[in-house]
C-alpha cells in the first residue's frame, strides 16, 4: 500500500516537472523568436535612420519615415511580448518575474529617453542600460534554476557568459573615463572598440543559450513523458 501511494506521488512529481519543463521551454522558444525578430528590426531601423542621414533629401522619404515607424513600433511591440513571456516564467521560477518587470521598466525608460533630448535623453539612456543589467542577472538566475536539475552544461556556459558580461562592462566604463584622460586616451579607444566588439558577441551568445535553454527544458518534458509512457 505504501509503495503504491509512493509510487503515485513519484508519478504526480513527474508530472508536473514535464508539465513545467514543457511550459518554461516554450515560453523560452518565444523569447528566442521575439530576441531574433528585435534584432531583425533593430537592423532595419539602423539602416534606414543612416540612409535618410546620408540622402536626407531623396525621392524616398516617405517610405523611410514608413519604415522607421514600423521598426519603432515592432520593436515596442516585440519588447512587451519578451515582457509578458519572461513574466509568465515566473510562474515557476520568481527570478524570472523580475526579470520582466524589471525589462518593462528598461523598455519604458528608453521609450522616454527617445521621445526627449538633451541631458535628461541621456540620464534616461543610462537608467535604462542599468536596469538592463540587472534584467540579465535576474533572467540568468531564472535560466540556471530551471536547467539544475535537467542540463548542468547550459547551466554552466549562462554563468561564463555573465562573467564574460561583467568584464565588459567594467572594461567598458573604464574605457568610458579613460576617453577624457589625454595620456591613455587613445589606449582607452581602443579597449572601447574591442568591448564593443566582444559585446555584439555576447549578444550572439545569450541568444544561442535561449535557444539552448529551450531544447533542454523541451527534450526533459518528452524524456519524462516516455519514461511515464514505458
Amino acid at each position: 500500500m505504501f509503495e503504491n501511494e509512493n509510487q503515485l506521488e513519484l508519478q504526480q512529481e513527474e508530472e508536473r516537472t514535464c508539465q513545467r519543463c514543457r511550459e518554461l521551454g516554450e515560453k523560452m522558444h518565444v523569447v528566442f523568436v521575439v530576441n531574433i525578430v528585435i534584432l531583425i528590426l533593430t537592423v532595419l531601423l539602423v539602416a534606414t535612420s543612416a540612409s535618410v542621414i546620408a540622402n536626407p533629401y531623396g525621392g524616398s522619404l516617405g517610405l523611410a519615415a514608413f519604415l522607421l515607424l514600423l521598426s519603432a513600433i515592432g520593436i515596442i511591440v516585440c519588447s512587451i511580448v519578451y515582457c509578458v513571456s519572461v513574466f509568465q516564467m515566473g510562474k515557476y521560477y520568481d527570478a524570472f518575474k523580475t526579470a520582466g518587470v524589471l525589462m518593462l521598466v528598461a523598455v519604458i525608460l528608453g521609450a522616454l529617453g527617445n521621445m526627449t533630448s538633451g541631458g535628461l535623453a541621456s540620464l534616461l539612456s543610462i537608467a535604462s542600460n542599468i536596469v538592463k543589467i540587472f534584467q540579465l542577472k535576474y533572467f540568468i538566475d531564472g535560466a540556471t534554476d530551471a536547467l539544475i536539475p535537467t542540463n548542468t552544461d547550459v547551466t554552466s556556459r549562462w554563468e561564463s557568459l555573465w562573467k564574460v558580461y561583467l568584464i565588459t562592462l567594467v572594461a567598458t566604463l573604464i574605457s568610458s573615463v579613460g576617453a577624457y584622460i589625454p595620456v591613455i586616451n587613445i589606449l582607452a579607444g581602443i579597449v572601447a572598440i574591442i568591448c564593443a566588439i566582444v559585446s555584439i558577441i555576447v549578444g550572439i551568445w545569450e541568444l544561442i543559450l535561449i535557444k539552448a535553454t529551450s531544447d533542454a527544458l523541451i527534450y526533459r518534458s518528452y524524456g519524462t513523458e516516455s519514461g511515464q509512457t514505458e
